[in-house]
């Protein structure tokens, strides 16, 4: 960003000076695609109007471009092209004529659009780039095409959670999806799971026992098959609520669930109740919400009974509408 100040008195202007006396002009790359945006101070009371000029490169000869309306302290500039420096100077115009140009700025659109990523907090964690150009870890500085999008996703590590974005018009804990054609750093910040504290989004997983039958052995049989289900219970920990779009169950030796209905796994239901109608019996997919420690029951299909004997093994994991994972395990035990 450049500035400069204008500080010039015409004595047989006196009016327009009085206007525009110690205004500024400020010529900054904007974020957005091949476009110079232009701000000054209007000290004409918002009576004046003004013709912005410019020229290309620092030699160039000024040309008007654009007349603003009364009061207006900015223009956008967008017959830009990406690479190439501008200058610009501006002069207010009421009926008692001109006054004297401003200083003048110049300003270029960059040619790449910069992302650094800062990482802040007790814990550990990842950022990565779509498209690809960041993988923090140890590259925290990708170059973009200038307006083009780009996604920073953030993974913690092992005993951490992720606290959030701050910076680049980042927030909150899901992909920032940002676009730009000037340099900016986001900061993620990753905290340690101490002191007893739930990770938001952490899941625990137990089984109920085999207590009802709500489905059946394939993957869109939303009914009963004359086999007592795995009847499980599933509860969200943290502060914030989720949505859920996916649950799979693993068996360790063998055996899947899922509630997606064109998979090959077998159904898994999902109720907000032992006895509550299923989530996705009339559909190929859940989509639902967990308040912080609230719970849903799951129904996976037996074989036989051999399923859910003493010592099976189990993980769930969950997809949530940020496109964010988590899991639970839990063992059968006599």
């Amino acid at each position: 960003m450049l500035r400069g100040l204008f500080c010039r008195s015409l004595s047989n202007r006196t009016v327009i000076a009085a206007m525009i006396v110690c205004s500024a002009i400020v010529a900054a790359t904007a974020a957005s695609a091949a476009t110079l945006t232009l701000s000054w101070m209007d000290n004409a009371a918002g009576t004046a109007m003004f013709k912005v000029e410019r020229k290309t490169g620092t030699t160039g000869t000024y040309t008007l471009i654009g007349t603003t309306g009364t009061g207006i302290e900015t223009y956008a500039d967008s017959t830009v092209s990406v690479g190439t420096t501008y200058c610009y100077r501006v002069k207010a115009s009421n009926a008692f004529g001109d006054s004297g140009y401003s200083n003048e700025a110049c300003g270029s659109v960059a040619a790449t659009f910069d992302v650094t990523i800062a990482k802040a907090g007790t814990g550990s964690g990842t950022v990565v780039s779509a498209p690809a150009g960041i993988n923090c870890g140890s590259d925290c500085v990708g170059s973009y095409v200038p307006s083009g999008t780009v996604t920073l996703t953030a993974t913690p590590v092992g005993g951490s959670f992720f606290s959030g974005w701050s910076g680049g018009g980042c927030a909150g804990t899901g992909p920032c999806v940002m676009a730009g054609n000037a340099k900016v750093t986001v900061t993620a910040t990753f905290s340690l799971d101490n002191n007893g504290q739930v990770v938001p989004g952490a899941l625990t997983l137990a089984l109920t026992g085999q207590i009802r039958d709500r489905v059946g052995m394939s993957n869109g049989a939303g009914a009963p098959d004359g086999f007592l289900d795995g009847t499980f219970l599933v509860t969200l920990g943290g502060t914030s609520a989720r949505t859920v779009t996916r649950l799979e169950l693993q068996r360790t030796g063998g055996g899947v669930w899922d509630t997606v209905g064109s998979s090959s796994a077998w159904i898994l239901g999902v109720a907000t109740s032992l006895d509550g109608s299923l989530l996705n019996t009339s559909s190929d997919s859940v989509n639902f919400t967990l308040a912080p420690g609230g719970s849903a029951v799951l129904f996976a299909s037996d074989t036989g009974g051999g399923l859910f004997a003493s010592g099976s093994a189990f993980t769930l994991t969950a997809t949530f509408s940020d496109g964010s994972t988590a899991s639970a395990s839990t063992t059968v035990f006599p």
